[in-house]
C-alpha cells in the first residue's frame, strides 16, 4: 500500500483570507494578480503545487508570492520598464513633434538636433540628459509615428516632416478659421 503525504496547511495571518481576496481585487496587472491568487487559493484548500499548476508557475514561486504578501511586501518585484523615465511615451512624442516644428524649415540651423532636445527636455523638466537618452527617445517616437522606422531615419526626415507638420498646422488653423466665416 501507498502512503498519502499529506501537505501541511498553509500558513496565515489572522485575516489572511481578506487581505487575499482584497489582493486579487486591487491587482493591476497579471503578475500582481497571480501572486495575489497564489496567497488565497493555498487559503482555500490547494496544495502548492495544485495552485502553482493553476497559475502556470513553480511551486518555489507561489512560496515566494505567498510569503512576500504576507510580510507585507509588494506583491511582485518588478523588473525593466520606464521607471526613471523623464516623461510618458505620449509626451516624448508631442516634445519631439514640438522640437522638429520649432526647427522647420531651417536646414542649415546651428543647433543641433540633440541640442535642440535637450533644450526642450530642460525647460519640461529641469533635467540635463545624455545622447544617448535623446537617441533612445528618438528610436521610441520614431518606431511609434513610423512602424519600423529608427531614430536615425526620424532626424534625416526631420526637415521635411518639420515643414509639414509646421504646414499642416496651418492648414488646420485655415479650415478652422473657415468654418467659423462659414465659407
Amino acid at each position: 500500500m501507498h502512503s498519502i503525504n499529506m501537505a501541511r496547511p498553509p500558513k496565515t495571518k489572522d485575516g489572511a483570507l481578506e487581505a487575499a481576496a482584497a489582493a486579487v481585487g486591487s491587482a493591476t496587472d497579471v503578475e500582481e494578480l497571480r501572486a495575489a491568487q497564489a496567497l488565497l487559493l493555498p487559503l482555500l484548500g490547494l496544495t502548492l503545487d495544485q495552485t502553482a499548476m493553476a497559475l502556470g508557475k513553480n511551486r518555489f514561486w507561489v512560496s515566494r508570492a505567498r510569503n512576500r504578501l504576507l510580510r507585507g511586501e509588494p506583491a511582485v518585484r518588478s523588473r525593466g520598464g520606464r521607471r526613471k523615465a523623464l516623461l510618458t511615451r505620449e509626451e516624448e512624442v508631442d516634445m519631439l513633434l514640438a522640437v522638429i516644428v520649432r526647427r522647420a524649415g531651417k536646414m542649415w540651423n546651428q543647433e543641433s538636433f540633440h541640442d535642440a532636445v535637450r533644450d526642450e527636455l530642460k525647460n519640461l523638466k529641469g533635467a540635463w540628459v545624455y545622447d544617448s537618452t535623446i537617441n533612445d527617445i528618438a528610436h521610441r517616437v520614431a518606431s511609434q509615428l513610423f512602424p519600423g522606422a529608427t531614430g536615425e531615419d526620424l532626424k534625416k526626415l526631420e526637415f521635411h516632416l518639420g515643414r509639414l507638420l509646421s504646414h499642416a498646422d496651418h492648414f488646420r488653423r485655415l479650415m478652422q478659421h473657415r468654418r467659423h466665416m462659414n465659407y
